[in-house]
């Protein structure tokens, strides 16, 4: 009789020869490792200033076994505090633009743990590719976006000259925003804004032209044009 493919080979046990799973299981000090960062994440997320010291109260862990769980992730702890940190700072920036640049980057630097505001630079191009300012130009046309999304379409023959300044308005705002995309790093807290803003429907852009086409066309057909 022949031999199944997946038969046990002599002295060796069912698990063995249908192991078949590649992917490596987690140890039990991994999974511990990855609870402990995202217990971590959590309290950071709640008071991003909170030192070392602070979390090792709140979690039953030493500071040590802390920065080994964040090691084994690649990472450190004052990288992801100061990551999130940087992140609440852009929030202010896009959100307090009407309050003008430099109480806005004030703010953004008290949001970021008490930065000086000409020490936000380095940070801010290291973590988002852009500059604190350039961040808060950014704010101006996203907020721009939301505000022209809410309010109604202007009609395109009645109110042509308000049609006209409106779509005028979205096309400059939305090449702000395109523009600004190239350099920006993705995934970040202004990528997501900018990509918010930048799938905003506004309604029909071709409405304005049908009426010019149709009026064309009835002019050529008067003077024997085809049409």
């Amino acid at each position: 009789m022949p031999r199944s493919p997946l038969a046990e080979p002599p002295g060796s046990t069912g698990d063995e020869a249908l192991d078949l799973d590649p992917v490596p299981r987690r140890t039990t000090t991994q999974i511990e490792h990855y609870r402990l960062v995202e217990a971590v994440l959590t309290l950071l997320s709640l008071a991003p200033t909170s030192t070392l010291d602070d979390i090792a109260e709140k979690v039953p862990y030493s500071r040590a076994s802390i920065q080994r769980a964040f090691r084994a992730r690649g990472t450190t702890f004052t990288a992801e505090r100061q990551g999130i940190l940087l992140d609440r700072a852009a929030q202010v920036l896009i959100q307090q633009h009407a309050r003008g640049q430099s109480v806005a980057l004030l703010n953004a630097a008290r949001a970021a743990g008490g930065y000086r505001p000409r020490h936000l630079c380095g940070p801010f191009r290291d973590r988002f590719g852009l500059t604190p300012g350039k961040v808060w130009s950014i704010g101006a046309a996203i907020r721009g976006l939301h505000a022209i999304a809410k309010t109604p379409v202007p009609h395109s023959r009645r109110e042509s000259a308000a049609y006209a300044r409106r779509r005028r308005r979205i096309i400059r705002l939305r090449h702000r925003l395109e523009i600004a995309q190239l350099d920006f790093v993705p995934n970040t807290v202004v990528g997501n804004h900018v990509t918010t803003a930048l799938q905003l429907t506004f309604g029909s852009s071709r409405a304005r032209l049908r009426p010019r086409r149709r009026a064309r066309s009835r002019h050529r057909r008067r003077r024997g044009g085809t049409r």
